[in-house]
């Protein structure tokens, strides 16, 4: 992450005018000798990418540490660059402070000891302000197991926000129509001189024209950006970052478009009103684990920013597992920071091979403090949603700013949805008095449904509602109904047993995934719904697989029908 870092320290979203790095250089790697640490000469020289000063300073030195800190700290005001302090020192009892580092290092360690030896005896009066010292500290620290810390959050700028209940909460994250259809139309309005390419005019700026007057028929980037305009004229501040961001890994947003005179960029929806907040756009390097970090950090500073991690394809967040494992999941648990941070997604099992099909959704859930047998609150560790139109997501996204708490949301995003036919929502979906809904009943089937006739309930998350409900029309089923879990984690278990009590009939209850059977959401919900909603759940989906999909074709799409058999057969 080091070299990551300095990559970003002269970007401008990513630039924070200059940092001092601290080494404390104590020559090895826990037993690992210099010569076996690295390749380069000194463990700084990381810092030369971006021809970062690195001054190197004695450690048993104070007053040269003294003024090398100085120095730094002037040329940072001075400069608001990065520079580096090397501190060469070493550890008196090896790495851990434990061990004998005579094990491995018995010449270094010889030299240490003489050190120590020629120290004790060269100023006695030293050596007394030394114990006094080291007495001093001991009491401190004897002290530490009456003292009772007061809790350093929600101050400041988060003094109105609230730790998260132990009961599920809902919002109304809906809006006028009149004024969807104000943002929707300045979301693609550009000045007069400005030259939009002309594939873009044609299929992004006047088809959104086009459908935000009808109302009808928005896709997900529309609602997407009527959710980022909301909130902009709320007074919220948006952070998307991520590469390709600004177009979307996919063609999708057009979030800022470039001029195709003289490559200026121009961000239409930081032009709506003189008082609203600011939506920066940063296309980032080709980072996962620094970017993430940064944005991370980004999150925790103030909860009026929405700040969103968009990634390439779902399973790229794999290079910041870091971040995610000690900071995402668990940073409120162990910090008691708050953070509302997006991670975006793509996922889908759409063909494309082992490393573009799955963001690992069954990770995230792992991570989660969701309960196996019990009813989960609002004070979940984090959210993992998988929607599947466009109106959910504008609500997922007006809610993380809405609410008065902030948690981490992982968003299984799509791709082939994003200009699926059916995948549409109206302004009425978004309309005053609309919310999120964790479950989605069946609503959008062409074969009228009548719940006393339903022998079979097939129950799923994302895209793959799309394929099976198209399957069931091919097969004129309709004594199947499908219903869809929008919202994985909390789990939503009394959403569920409402939507159960329409299907009186049903004897078979099925999950049915895309996903491979060791993958995927199943391990999750089986428990979940025989523990809590009191279901007993077969499952249709792919076998076991170590890999997340397939590399073949033809291979592909045997399992896709295997899949639809197991559900309908």
């Amino acid at each position: 992450i080091i070299p990551e870092t300095f990559q970003l320290s002269h970007l401008p979203h990513y630039s924070i005018g200059g940092s001092i790095h601290l080494v404390t250089n104590n020559q090895i790697g826990y037993t690992t000798p210099q010569h076996l640490a690295r390749s380069s000469r000194y463990c700084t020289d990381f810092a030369k990418v971006v021809n970062c000063p690195v001054i190197h300073v004695n450690g048993q030195c104070p007053q040269e540490i003294a003024q090398a800190v100085q120095l730094s700290c002037e040329y940072r005001d001075l400069f608001r660059k990065d520079i580096v302090v090397d501190l060469v020192c070493f550890r008196k009892h090896g790495h851990n402070e434990l061990d004998d580092p005579t094990f491995t290092q018995p010449s270094m360690y010889k030299k240490v000891q003489e050190f120590y030896q020629q120290e004790q005896h060269a100023d006695k009066e030293l050596d007394d302000k030394i114990q006094a010292f080291r007495k001093h500290l001991e009491e401190q620290f004897a002290s530490a197991d009456a003292y009772q810390p007061k809790a350093p959050h929600l101050e400041r700028q988060w003094s109105d926000i609230i730790q998260a209940r132990l009961t599920r909460s809902q919002w109304n994250t809906g809006l006028d129509q009149n004024l969807l259809k104000y943002i929707g139309a300045k979301s693609v309005a550009v000045p007069e001189d400005f030259h939009v390419h002309s594939t873009i005019a044609r299929s992004h700026v006047q088809k959104r024209q086009q459908r935000i007057e009808a109302g009808t028929g928005l896709d997900w980037s529309t609602a997407e950006a009527l959710a980022f305009g909301s909130l902009l004229l709320q007074g919220y501040n948006i952070r998307i970052s991520g590469q390709d961001v600004g177009r979307g890994t996919f063609s999708q947003r057009h979030g800022m478009l470039v001029n195709q005179k003289d490559d200026d960029v121009y961000i239409p929806l930081n032009a709506m009103d003189s008082k609203q907040g600011f939506l920066e756009i940063c296309n980032s390097i080709l980072s996962e684990e620094a970017v993430l970090g940064f944005d991370y950090g980004f999150s925790i500073h103030d909860p009026k920013n929405l700040v969103i991690w968009e990634a390439q394809f779902g399973d790229f967040f794999n290079g910041a597992q870091i971040i995610i494992d000690t900071y995402i999941s668990g940073g409120e648990l162990k910090f008691l920071t708050q953070s509302g941070i997006v991670m975006l997604l793509p996922h889908g099992m759409d063909g494309a091979g082992p490393e573009h099909s799955s963001c690992h959704i069954e990770r995230f859930l792992q991570m989660t403090d969701s309960k196996e047998d019990g009813i989960d609150g609002d004070d979940v560790n984090m959210q993992v949603v998988n929607p599947t139109t466009p109106a959910q997501y504008f609500h997922l996204l007006r809610r993380q700013m809405i609410r008065n708490f902030r948690k981490p949301l992982i968003v299984a995003g799509p791709k082939i949805l994003l200009r699926h036919p059916d995948c549409v929502s109206s302004l009425a979906e978004m309309g005053d008095g609309t919310h999120f809904l964790p479950v989605l009943t069946d609503n959008i089937a062409k074969t009228k449904i009548n719940p006393e006739k339903v022998r079979r309930v097939l129950f799923t998350s994302g895209k793959h509602y799309y394929t099976l409900n198209d399957e069931r029309e091919k097969r004129k089923r309709d004594d199947v109904a499908i219903v869809r879990l929008e919202e994985l984690c909390p789990f939503p278990a009394e959403e569920l047993r409402q939507e159960m009590k329409k299907y009186k009939n049903a004897k078979e209850f099925i999950w049915c995934q895309e996903e491979h059977r060791n993958q995927g959401a199943w391990v999750f919900v089986k428990s979940r719904f025989e523990n809590i909603v009191g279901i007993h759940l077969k499952y249709a989906g792919r076998d076991v697989l170590g890999t997340p999909a397939v590399a073949i074709g033809e291979v592909h799409q045997q399992e896709c029908g295997q899949i639809l058999k197991l559900a309908f057969d």
